[in-house]
């Protein structure tokens, strides 16, 4: 089962440089993608995976699945838990910036070899007092063709 390695650091000071960006405009949150009002981090940053071969995708369904439901952060079953930063999970999601949840099937239209599946990722507060620190995460992707 393939693993994608996640890896980052996330300092003090970055805490800080993200609280500066929380806003009581909600003109500030739609322009940055956030779902809620107040949002800390809204930066979202891509990441891809690359079809290795594929011989027939057309018509077909790639169902991706990251992580499994255990690997979710509490009290936030749309987020991975990160050990590392305090008070922080990791978000994922599709090209569009809708959440992909652990263990919970996303469908994609299934893409030719040599073709990538954009994403992004992103650092979430899970309670007040966040505290920076280094993470390394891996979570397991599951694709399965329909």
């Amino acid at each position: 089962m393939p693993t994608a390695e996640m890896k980052g650091q996330f300092h003090d000071e970055q805490i800080h440089a993200a609280r500066g960006l929380r806003g009581g405009s909600d003109r500030l949150c739609r322009a940055n993608g956030c779902q809620r009002r107040y949002e800390r981090n809204p930066l979202c940053l891509p990441f891809s995976l690359q079809v290795g071969s594929c011989a027939d995708p057309v018509g077909l369904v790639a169902q991706f699945t990251f992580g499994v439901t255990g690997d979710a952060e509490p009290g936030h079953p749309g987020w991975f838990t990160l050990t590392g930063p305090q008070n922080v999970a990791l978000e994922l999601g599709t090209k569009d910036k809708r959440t992909m949840a652990p263990g919970m099937p996303v469908p994609l239209n299934a893409l030719g070899t040599g073709e990538t599946y954009d994403f992004n990722v992103r650092l979430r507060e899970t309670r007040a007092t966040v505290r920076g620190g280094t993470f390394h995460r891996p979570v397991r992707v599951e694709v399965e063709y329909l």
